[in-house]
C-alpha cells in the first residue's frame, strides 16, 4: 500500500507511481523545512507568553526544550534525506522516517497542551488557541504531500484538547466546546486531503506531460531524446562497474549492448499498402521488441523504421543471442494490416558493446559506439537483409585505440585495417 498518497492510482497511471512518490516527498520536505523554522519561532513566542508558569511546573522548561529538539532533529533528518537519498533509496522508507518525526512532534505538543492549559487564564487560553490555529493552518499546507503525516501530527495535539474537554473541561459548556473541536479536526483533515489531491494532480499532470515529450506517439516506446538522457546515466553506471571488475587480465562480467534494428523493405509496405498499414507494422514491430527483450532492457524508436535496444548487464560475447531471437521473432510474426490482410516482414540488426575499448573503457562515447552498431546494420542490409551483424574490437585496435572515434557508417576500411572485426549471423 502506498502510504505517501492514500488515493488510488488509475491503472494507466501506475507507471508513474514511483516518480509521483518522489515528487510528493520533494514538496513535503521543502515546505516542512520552512514550516519547522517557523515553528521554532512560535515555540519561542509561547515560551515568552507562558514563561511565568514555569515556576509552577518544574517540567515546563524540559518539555519546551524537548519539543524544540524534536523540531531541530526533524530539520536535520529531512536535510540528510534530501542530500543523501541513496541512504534510504525507497520513497516509502523516507516517508516512514518523516511520519515518525510528525508523530513525535504531535505528541510533544500534546504534552504541552496537557500540562499548561489547566494553568491558563481565559486570555492566555484564547491567545494559545489563536497560535495553534495558525500552526495548524501552516501544517495543513506544508504537509499536503502526505495526509497521513499531517493526521499523525495533528491528532495527538488536538486530541489532548478533546480529552481535557471530556475529563477536565477548561471552560463552561464543555459539550459544545468538544463538538467544536471535533468539527475543527474533521475540517482540517478534509482540507489536508483537498490540498493533497490538488498537489498530487499537479505533479501527476507534469509527469504525464514530461513523459509525452520522451515517448514516441505512434508506438508508445521511448524516443531518441529519452535514450540520450538514459544513456548518460546508464553509461556512468556501467563504467563504474567496469572499473571495479576489470583487472587487466579478464573482461568484466557484463556491459551494455547497443542494438540497431531496421525493418527490411519498409518503403515497399508504405508504397503498396499505404501509410496507415505502415504505421500498423511499426506498432506490431514495437510489440515484438518489447516482448522479446528482458524487462530491464530499453526499447526506443530511433526514427522512421529504425529502432534501438539497449540491453543492460549483458555478457560481452561475440554472438549476442538476443539479436537472433529478435530476428527470428520478426520473421515468424504474421503482420496483420488494417484491411485484414497478412504480410510477412523481416528486419536487419547491427550491434556493438559499450565499453568498446577493453583498456580504455571511456575512450568512446555511447553515441560513437551506436555509430558502430549502425555500421554493422548497414553491412547486414548490404549483404542481403534479414541478418545480424556485430562489431567487435579488431587485432590492431590496441595500437591505435582512438582511431575509431571518427568512424562513420562505412566499416569497410576499419575492417581491412584490423581495427574492428565483424560477427555475422545469417538467416
Amino acid at each position: 500500500m502506498d502510504l505517501i498518497s492514500l488515493l488510488p492510482l488509475a491503472p494507466e497511471d501506475r507507471i508513474y507511481q514511483r516518480d509521483l512518490q518522489l515528487g510528493l516527498l520533494a514538496e513535503l520536505f521543502h515546505h516542512t523545512k520552512v514550516a519547522l523554522i517557523f515553528l521554532i519561532f512560535v515555540l519561542a513566542i509561547i515560551w515568552k507568553l507562558l514563561g511565568p508558569l514555569a515556576e509552577n511546573h518544574p517540567l515546563f522548561p524540559w518539555i519546551f526544550i524537548g519539543t524544540a529538539g524534536i523540531a531541530l532533529l526533524r530539520l536535520f533528518s529531512i536535510h540528510v534525506m534530501e542530500l543523501k537519498p541513496r541512504w534510504l533509496p525507497e520513497p516509502n522508507d523516507r516517508h516512514l522516517v518523516f511520519i515518525l518525526g510528525s508523530t513525535l512532534m504531535g505528541i510533544a505538543f500534546g504534552i504541552i497542551n496537557w500540562t499548561m492549559v489547566p494553568l491558563l487564564d481565559p486570555i492566555q487560553l484564547a491567545l494559545l488557541g489563536l497560535i495553534w490555529t495558525g500552526v495548524n493552518s501552516v501544517a495543513v499546507q506544508s504537509m499536503a504531500g502526505s495526509p497521513l503525516a499531517f493526521t499523525l501530527d495533528m491528532l495527538p495535539n488536538l486530541g489532548t484538547f478533546v480529552a481535557m474537554a471530556s475529563m477536565r473541561p477548561p471552560i463552561a459548556h464543555n459539550s459544545l466546546f468538544l463538538l467544536l473541536l471535533i468539527i475543527y479536526m474533521v475540517a482540517l483533515l478534509v482540507m489536508s486531503f483537498r490540498f493533497h489531491q490538488s498537489l498530487r494532480g499537479g505533479i501527476l499532470q507534469g509527469l504525464k506531460l514530461g513523459d509525452l515529450a520522451l515517448r514516441d506517439s505512434l508506438t508508445g516506446l521511448r524516443n531518441r531524446r529519452f535514450l540520450q538522457e538514459f544513456m548518460e546515466t546508464e553509461m556512468g553506471r556501467t563504467l563504474r562497474t567496469w572499473s571495479v571488475n576489470y583487472n587487466g587480465s579478464s573482461l568484466p562480467s557484463s556491459s551494455l549492448a547497443l542494438i540497431m534494428l531496421d525493418l527490411d523493405y519498409f518503403k515497399h509496405v508504405n508504397d503498396t499498402y499505404g501509410h496507415e498499414a505502415g504505421d500498423e507494422v511499426l506498432r506490431q514491430f514495437s510489440l515484438i521488441l518489447r516482448d522479446t527483450v528482458r524487462k530491464p532492457d530499453l526499447v526506443t524508436r530511433w526514427g522512421g523504421e529504425e529502432f534501438v535496444v539497449v540491453a543492460v548487464d549483458t555478457l560481452r560475447t561475440p554472438q549476442l543471442t538476443l539479436t537472433e531471437r529478435i530476428r527470428l521473432a520478426v520473421e515468424a510474426h504474421p503482420f496483420r494490416l488494417p484491411n485484414g490482410q497478412t504480410i510477412r516482414q523481416t528486419c536487419s540488426v547491427g550491434y556493438a558493446f559499450l565499453p568498446f575499448l577493453d583498456l580504455d573503457p571511456d575512450g568512446m562515447a555511447w553515441d560513437q559506439v551506436l555509430n558502430l552498431a549502425d555500421g554493422a546494420l548497414y553491412v547486414a542490409k548490404r549483404e542481403g537483409r534479414n541478418r545480424v551483424c556485430g562489431v567487435m574490437p579488431g587485432p590492431t585496435l590496441a595500437d591505435s585505440p582512438r582511431a575509431l572515434v571518427a568512424v562513420g557508417k562505412d566499416l569497410e576500411g576499419p575492417v581491412k585495417s584490423g581495427l574492428v572485426s565483424l560477427v555475422r549471423r545469417n538467416s
